[in-house]
C-alpha cells in the first residue's frame, strides 16, 4: 500500500469523525433541548431570536461549504471556508456580547432565556470548531 493512499485514508476517516461529532451535537444536544425550549414558558427577545437565526444560517452555509469541499476538493473553496470560519468565530463573540448587553438592560426575555441562548451559541461554536478541524485536515 502506498504511503499517499494511507495518508488520504487517514484524512478521510478523521474528517468523517469530525462530521460525526457535529451530528452528535445536533442530535444529542440541540435536538433534545429544542423540545424543552419550545415547551418552556421562556422566549427569546426579538433581537436575540434574529441573531440566533442568522448565526444558524451562516453556520449551515459554512457546514454545507465544508461538505462540498470534502466531496470535491477545490483550494478556492477551502480559502472561502477559512474566511467563513473566522467570521463565525467573531460572530459568536459578538452575539455573546450583545446578549450580555441585553441582560444589563434588564430585558425580561433575555433574562428568562439566557441559559438557553448561551447554550445554543456554545453548541454553534462547537460545531464551528469541528468545521475548523475539517479545514485544517484538508489543508495538511
Amino acid at each position: 500500500i502506498r504511503e499517499e493512499f494511507i495518508d488520504e485514508s487517514f484524512k478521510i476517516l478523521t474528517i468523517v469523525s469530525e462530521f460525526e461529532e457535529i451530528a452528535d451535537i445536533v442530535y444529542n444536544s440541540l435536538l433534545d433541548k429544542a423540545l424543552l425550549w419550545v415547551n418552556s414558558q421562556k422566549d427569546f427577545s426579538d433581537e436575540g431570536k434574529k441573531e440566533l437565526v442568522a448565526y444558524h444560517d451562516h453556520l449551515l452555509n459554512h457546514l454545507n461549504s465544508a461538505i462540498k469541499v470534502f466531496m470535491d476538493y477545490k483550494s478556492k473553496s477551502l480559502n472561502k471556508l477559512k474566511k467563513e470560519n473566522k467570521m463565525l468565530r467573531n460572530l459568536s463573540i459578538d452575539l455573546t456580547q450583545k446578549h450580555f448587553l441585553r441582560l444589563s438592560q434588564n430585558i425580561p426575555e433575555s433574562i428568562a432565556s439566557t441559559e438557553n441562548h448561551m447554550e445554543i451559541i456554545g453548541n454553534f461554536s462547537a460545531i464551528n470548531s469541528h468545521i475548523n478541524n475539517i479545514i485544517r485536515i484538508l489543508y495538511n
